[in-house]
């Protein structure tokens, strides 16, 4: 789920870009559409280090009552890597418990937590759980 910006060959994504009174640009975010065009999700988010604050909600905000005046029926701000996986009846205990961990207390590697918070905060209807398994080749040879 590592997005790219694709401005060569833009295809069907949505490009939303926050500005400030010299033009300069300080935010934006890239729509990838699914659902056959019925949604959109954030596919790339990027400010610039000193952006004031807001700048990407007031995007985000934006785009989501943009879309919906337009019928767009779903509105995706991605994934939220092991966030909330114990509360998934398909994840087993031990490894709920070793994800949540690393959810925890782990975040200088990966901002779980952050990021997790910052979607949370817009109040999303729902919530769905995603897994994603990954079998290198390097570990095939092993057996």
């Amino acid at each position: 789920m590592l997005g790219i910006i694709a401005l060569d060959n833009p295809m069907d994504r949505r490009y939303f870009v926050a500005v400030d009174s010299e033009n300069t640009v300080q935010g934006f975010v890239v729509f990838v559409p699914f659902q056959g065009g019925n949604g959109f999700y954030a596919d790339v988010t990027r400010r610039r280090k000193n952006t004031p604050m807001g700048v990407m909600e007031k995007i985000i905000i934006t785009v989501f009552e943009t879309m919906k005046s337009e019928g767009v029926k779903w509105g995706s701000l991605g994934l939220a890597p092991l966030a909330n996986v114990r509360e998934s009846e398909q994840c087993k205990p031990i490894i709920g418990l070793v994800l949540e961990f690393i959810y925890e207390h782990l975040n200088n590697f990966y901002g779980f937590k952050t990021l997790h918070q910052y979607k949370k905060k817009y109040g999303p209807t729902l919530w769905e759980s995603r897994f994603l398994a990954y079998y290198p080749a390097v570990f095939h040879s092993a057996l």
